[in-house]
This record gives C-alpha cells, sequence and structure tokens, in this order.
C-alpha cells in the first residue's frame, strides 16, 4: 500500500552546478499525489522562489532524455509570473518515458520571458534557474498496477485492503492486477488540469471542503470524469458542502438528488450493504443522508446502485460523458465505522472490482487448509501487447527493401557472371571494363528512379482508437494511439480536436513507444521543440521523411452516428425463466462493425452473494455474439437474439481463452488473436481472476495492462446496462487529428463501445 501525506515527500531539487540560481526550485509532488506510473500521464508540481526585486514573466521548462523515442529534446513548458520572494506553484504536464525510475533525472530550466515572442523561442530569454529533479523513492508504481485516489485519511473505509499484497511478491494473491490505493491526498493539492488525474480509475472522496477547489482544479476533475473517470464522494453526517451549489464547484457534476438526513439510525441495520462485521449489542446511533432523486431526474442524472435494508437509497450515480459520479449517503470517513466496511461486499458494488479481498492472516490460513491454496507470482499475459502492430506503417518499406534486393542482385548478376558469359560468348571480353559501368550507371538510374518513386510525398496516419459513447450524453471520447508518415526534414505540426469546436476541452498529444521496445532508435541529428505544459493539444517537431508514433486523447461532440433506439428506447421483458431484451437498433457508422458482442447487465446480485470463493460476478449478465457484421443502416431486432445467454460463462471463458496466451510471449500475437485481448480490456475488471486454488498455476497467467488503465467498462457491471462492442477495420478514426493545420488521411482500427443505461434496480440483501 502507498499513501502520501500532503507535503510531506516534497523534495528540494539541487540546483545544477554553475547554472544561475535567481529562481530556487522545489518539486512539491512527482505525479499526484507524489505518485506516478511509467507510460502515464503524469503531472508535477514544482515550486518557484524568485529572489528579485521585481516582479517578471518567466518560461519553466522540464525535459527528460526520453520524453521523446527519437531522441529529439523534447520539452514541456509553460509561462508564469514570478513575484519577488513569494514561493509559487506550478504545475507541468507530461507523459513519462517506460524508463521510468526512482532516480529518474530530469531538468527543469528557468528563463526570463519578457514578452510573448521571446517565450515561444526555442531558446528563450536569459536563464535565472535550473535544477537537475528525480521522482525519488516511493513515488513510481510499477506499470501493471493500477491505481485510486482517497482524499482522506487510512484506513480510508476498508479501501486500502485493494493494496495488500500476497507475501514476499509484488502482485495482489487474488486478482489479475494489483489496486495501488492512495490515501491522504488534499483537495487543495489536486492537479489543475485532467491530465494529472488521468492516473487514476477512480478518485474517493471522504473528507474535504469542496470549496477548497480552485476553478481550474473543479474543471479538470469535471473533465477527467468526462473522459472515463469515477469520482466517488461520501457525504460527511455533519455539514451540506455538498449540497449547497454556491459554496461547491463540483455542485453540477453530482447526481440529481435531494439530501435527505436521517438521524438517530442504528448504523448497524446497514450491516448487509457495508459489513457483516459490525458490532452486536449496543447500537451504533448516527446519521446518514437518503439520497432521494428529483422527482424529473433521467436515469443518467440519478441512478440508484445501493440502497437500505428497508428501501432508502443511499448510493446513486450521475453519468457524465463516458465517466460518472457517484455519491455515498453514508458518512465513511467515520472511523468506527469506516474502519469496519468490507471492501469486497460494499466497494465492489461501487467500483466494480471482483476479486476476493483478503488479508494476510486469510491468505496463510488458505494456504495451510487440506485445499492449499497458491498466491505465488503467475506468469504476465500482457493484453495491450498489440497497440505497435496495429499501428506500424510498414508496408512501402517493405515494398522498398524487396525492390533493393531485387536490383542488386540483378546488378551482381549482370555486372558479374551473366555479362562476363555474355561477352565471351561474342567474344567481345577486352569490352568487360565498358560494360561494367554502362550496367553499374544503369542500375544506378533504376535504383535512383525506384528509391523517387517510393518515396512518401503524402501525409497519412495510421491509427488505433477506442471510442466511447454513453447514449444520451452529449460527447464522444477518444483514445488514439498512431503513427503519422511526415515527408519531408521540416518541423511539421500535429494536432489533435477541431478548432472552436473542441476549444472547451484540453485536447492532448504527446509521443509515443511501445513499452516493451528495448532498444531505442536515435536520430543523429536530434533537435528541440516545445510542448505546451498545460494544452498539448498541438506539438510542432522536427520530421524526417520518417514516421512519429503518438498518443491522443480526445473529447467532443459526437463525431459518428452510433447504435440508435428505432423505437425510442430499449426495454426488458421479465419472464419466469428469461429476460428478453426489446427494441431495435440502428447505426450510421463508416463501415460495417465486425467481433459484435452484446452484454446485458441485468440487475447486481444480491450483496451477501459476491462473498464466496475466487471473486463471483457482480451481476446477473447475458451475452451474445453477432454472426458475421452489422452494416450501416441495418435494423437489429434486439428480440432475435435467441435463449438468454448466461454471462457468467462468457467472462469465464473470456479469461481462459488460449489465444490470449500469445502475450505472454508463446506466440506471435495476430490479428485474431488481438481482437480477444482488445475483447478481453473492455471488460477487465468482469474476468474471472487467477484461481488461486489451481495445482498449476503456470497454465493461468495474469492477464495485465500497461498502456490500457482506465479503458475497461468496470463501474457499469454495478448498474443495469445493455453495452455493446465491435470493431471497424481500415476505417478513419473518429478523434480529429491534423498535420500542420489541415485535416489527416487517417486509416485503422477503431475499438466502438457502445453503452445504453437501464432503468435503476438495486440489489436487494439475501436472494429473494
Amino acid at each position: 500500500m502507498l499513501g502520501a501525506a500532503p507535503g510531506a515527500a516534497a523534495q528540494q531539487a539541487a540546483p545544477t552546478v554553475g547554472a544561475p540560481s535567481e529562481v530556487a526550485v522545489a518539486v512539491d509532488y512527482f505525479g499526484a499525489a507524489n505518485v506516478a506510473r511509467p507510460g502515464e500521464w503524469t503531472g508535477v508540481r514544482l515550486r518557484l522562489t524568485d529572489s528579485s526585486d521585481r516582479a517578471r514573466n518567466a518560461l519553466v521548462r522540464l525535459g527528460h532524455p526520453n520524453l521523446d523515442p527519437d531522441g529529439d529534446a523534447a520539452q514541456v513548458q509553460r509561462e508564469v509570473t514570478l513575484n519577488p520572494g513569494v514561493a509559487q506553484s506550478v504545475w507541468l504536464y507530461f507523459r513519462s518515458p517506460w524508463t521510468l525510475d526512482p532516480a529518474s533525472p530530469f531538468t527543469v530550466t528557468i528563463t526570463e520571458a519578457d514578452n510573448a515572442e521571446s517565450a515561444s523561442a526555442a531558446g528563450g530569454g536569459r536563464q535565472i534557474g535550473s535544477a537537475r529533479i528525480a521522482p525519488g523513492g516511493g513515488s513510481v508504481i510499477s506499470p501493471a498496477h493500477g491505481l485510486m485516489g482517497v482524499i482522506g485519511r487510512a484506513p480510508a473505509a476498508g479501501l486500502t485492503a485493494y493494496s495488500i499484497r500476497a507475501e514476499q511478491t509484488n502482485h495482489s494473491g487474488t486478482s489479475h492486477e494489483l489496486v495501488e490505493v492512495i490515501t491522504g491526498v488534499v483537495p487543495a493539492d489536486l492537479p489543475d488540469r485532467w491530465m494529472g488525474l488521468r492516473q487514476f480509475e477512480a478518485l474517493v472522496w471522504l473528507e474535504g471542503d469542496p470549496s477548497t477547489l480552485s476553478d481550474a482544479q473543479a474543471r479538470a476533475i469535471r473533465e477527467w470524469v468526462m473522459r472515463g473517470g469515477h469520482l466517488i464522494v461520501s457525504v460527511p453526517s455533519i455539514g451540506q458542502a455538498w449540497a449547497s451549489p454556491r459554496n461547491n464547484p463540483l455542485f453540477g457534476i453530482l447526481p440529481a438528488v435531494w439530501f435527505d438526513r436521517v438521524e438517530g439510525l442504528d448504523l448497524r441495520t446497514l450491516g448487509p450493504l457495508l459489513s457483516p462485521r459490525l458490532p452486536p449489542g449496543a447500537p451504533m446511533i448516527g446519521a446518514v443522508h437518503a439520497l432521494r432523486p428529483n422527482d424529473d431526474a433521467l436515469v443518467s442524472d440519478a441512478a440508484v446502485i445501493l440502497a437500505s435494508p428497508d428501501g432508502k437509497p443511499l448510493v446513486v450515480r450521475r453519468l457524465l460523458g463516458a465517466g460518472a459520479t457517484t455519491l455515498i449517503g453514508v458518512d465513511l470517513s467515520d472511523l468506527a465505522l469506516g474502519a469496519r466496511v468490507d471492501p469486497q461486499l460494499f466497494w465492489h458494488r461501487v467500483t466494480g472490482k471482483r476479486f476476493d479481498v483478503l488479508t494476510h492472516e486469510e491468505m496463510r490460513a488458505l494456504r495451510d487448509s487440506p485445499k492449499r491454496a497458491d498466491f505465488r507470482m503467475r506468469e504476465p499475459a500482457w493484453l495491450d501487447i498489440d497497440i505497435p502492430a496495429q499501428i506500424v506503417k510498414e508496408g512501402r518499406a517493405s515494398v522498398g527493401v524487396l525492390l533493393g534486393l531485387f536490383v542488386f542482385a540483378t546488378y551482381l548478376l549482370l555486372a558479374g557472371p551473366i555479362g562476363f558469359a555474355a561477352l565471351k560468348r561474342r567474344k567481345q571480353t577486352h569490352h568487360a571494363w565498358l560494360a561494367f559501368v554502362a550496367v553499374a550507371g544503369l542500375f544506378t538510374m533504376v535504383a535512383w528512379g525506384g528509391a523517387t518513386a517510393l518515396r512518401p510525398t503524402r501525409a497519412e496516419i495510421q491509427h488505433l482508437t477506442v471510442l466511447n459513447h454513453v447514449y444520451g450524453q452529449p460527447v464522444q471520447s477518444a483514445s488514439v494511439w498512431f503513427a503519422a508518415l511526415l515527408p519531408g526534414y521540416d518541423d511539421r505540426t500535429l494536432s489533435v480536436g477541431e478548432p472552436g469546436e473542441d476549444a472547451q476541452w484540453v485536447q492532448a498529444l504527446f509521443p509515443w513507444e511501445d513499452p516493451s521496445t528495448t532498444v531505442r532508435r536515435r536520430f543523429p541529428d536530434a533537435r528541440p521543440y516545445a510542448i505546451d505544459a498545460r494544452s498539448p493539444d498541438s506539438i510542432t517537431l522536427p520530421a524526417r521523411s520518417t514516421v512519429k508514433q503518438m498518443r491522443a486523447e480526445w473529447l467532443g461532440g459526437p463525431r459518428w452516428s452510433m447504435p440508435t433506439p428505432l423505437d425510442g428506447a430499449i426495454t426488458l421483458a421479465e419472464g419466469a425463466d428469461r429476460t428478453q431484451v426489446v427494441g431495435r437498433l440502428a447505426h450510421g457508422l463508416p463501415g460495417p462493425l465486425r467481433n459484435v458482442r452484446l452484454v446485458l447487465v441485468r440487475r447486481q446480485k444480491p450483496l451477501m452473494a459476491t462473498l464466496g470463493e475466487n471473486g463471483p460476478t457482480l451481476s446477473i449478465t447475458s451475452a451474445w455474439s453477432l454472426t458475421g457484421v452489422w452494416a450501416p443502416g441495418e435494423a437489429l431486432d434486439l428480440s432475435t437474439l435467441g435463449g438468454a445467454s448466461q454471462g457468467d460463462a462468457y467472462f469465464e471463458r473470456l479469461a481462459t481463452d488460449g489465444r490470449l496466451r500469445s502475450a505472454a510471449g508463446e506466440t506471435r500475437p495476430d490479428t485474431v488473436s488481438a481482437g480477444s485481448r482488445f475483447e478481453a480490456l473492455t471488460f477487465y475488471s468482469a474476468l474471472r481472476q487467477p484461481d488461486y486454488f489451481s495445482r498449476s498455476i503456470t497454465q493461468q497467467p495474469m492477464l495485465q495492462r500497461r498502456e490500457m488503465h482506465g479503458l475497461d467498462l468496470s463501474f457499469w457491471f454495478t448498474q443495469p446496462a445493455f453495452i455493446i462492442v465491435g470493431e471497424l477495420e481500415d476505417a478513419p478514426s473518429p478523434a480529429p487529428l491534423r498535420i500542420d493545420g489541415e485535416p489527416a488521411p487517417t486509416k485503422g482500427r477503431t475499438l466502438v463501445r457502445w453503452i445504453y443505461p437501464l432503468n435503476a434496480s438495486p440489489p436487494a440483501p439475501f436472494e429473494r
């Protein structure tokens, strides 16, 4: 378990020897809550103190040798105004290199920027400060670990149990992925851009007044949620800061509910919801808030996730973009109550996790039991290993290599034995030298002409995109990995987002490299370039008539026509032995959907039904696969899906699919197995977890990810929903990508995920 007490881990950066020191540089946080994950968006908060006697503008730059995998000197920068003697905090954002470790050297330079021209110049003005900084011990976690942040103190209402490791290992013995839970986060120290929160799959607010947030911090949280983040708020029993639209800058993203305070409640009655370990005997009297949805609230505005045994809504969710905000009407910061919360009983029902949460004592008891549980480290199988193969642009290069081999082989034959034999037959061997020169000249022209013909003259992009859309939401979000072919040797500008239309959102773009890369290419003519640390939506970088690999994050109004109910809605017809999905759908995507999977989450299972071994599924689900393709405009009648398909069997089969093991290095990844891995990544938290009672742990790898954290549909398994996932092949990217300001031709694979929220149906404590 990691924890970051605010300010406790701040480190004084040592100034570079011989550099000007008019501005002192210190590090407040390396990563939000002082935790960073390699390959992930990272926020670094610097504290700058100027010894000058006047206010002045300055340009702050941060660099690292591996920020650009091609070896160019990429630097993230922002302009600030320094005041004499005042310690000023400055956030910088970038994607950490995969080589990030506690000793990774980062360079900070501060130069004067008296005007816009000097601020944008490659070298800036006079240097007035510099330092070398590093993340420091304990600040860098494994790229295979999940990450949750907690605004509040330990024990964080049982959440820290998510971080319990199997003894003598650095992983959870019961799940595919260890979740690091970071406690002690302070609202005022949160990042001011969503990129700084990107590393968290969920942010749990247990303590702290939301009024302490700045407008920039509140916007960052809102945009992080809309891009797929999950904000979870426990309402304090005393005080109504969360219910006040005047004093709460996050009020607009909360569920549309009335806060009905219920006093004098015996909290032991909430045992089936929170924990079977609430003490018997004397009552635990306290207050909770029943979160009553507004009369006109839609299911997307206020869906009841969990209710008390007597029917009071205590956990209510609002959907926002691709993410959600969840309110909990119980004050879990209360140590007497929060310390007894069972994470597997309660928190799984909020976060959508599925694994056994065991203490070290429970692991030892199971290991020594007749069943002989085995919590040893399993072989990792990387589910997101296929990204490089999806974006590589090798067709023209392959043609060039083959042409070169053919030309060279033909030249050797004609200039050597074949040419000499022909001259000898004609008794003209005395012209051998002349013939050799002629053949050499001819093949020089052939080689030169072929190289000219194959030289790229048109910029183009090969992409892999994950597109999310929740029906009824006004935005779509996309994560894009792409390789841009950039002809010429001048600087080129890559950008993401539509000018004007997407201006309200902070789009993000940064160089990317394959995390499995061990040998890095370095161009000999390495050049410097700058990236706006707060708005990295456009980057001007060196081009060498080759490919530049990037990752982009986009949020904006719908650009693609996703599935739409032709009859106005999708409904469920409950029968005695099955639940029928009723409705017809059609889409207007730019191509047919392939490998289509349909998943129905009917409702959560009764609360006490998910405390068994090996992580039982949370919900009652059904799953189907479409045969063939789903063409644009074609009506899909959901009532023809056939008999109920048990989702439990589907998620078990998906987790044990032998094709996933190719990611563990047994075979080379291919297109077919890539589709299986992308499917597993979509339903990552719903997959069957490793069987720790298995006699052969080598046959059950840990399914892990390092590049696609936060892109699974976890929390959707805690509320009724109908989910469709599929793939578009050889289609343009839904995210607007530009080269030098003009729309770029894009082609590649898009993973489409569409979610239709259904009416809320909170679970009963026991089977009815």
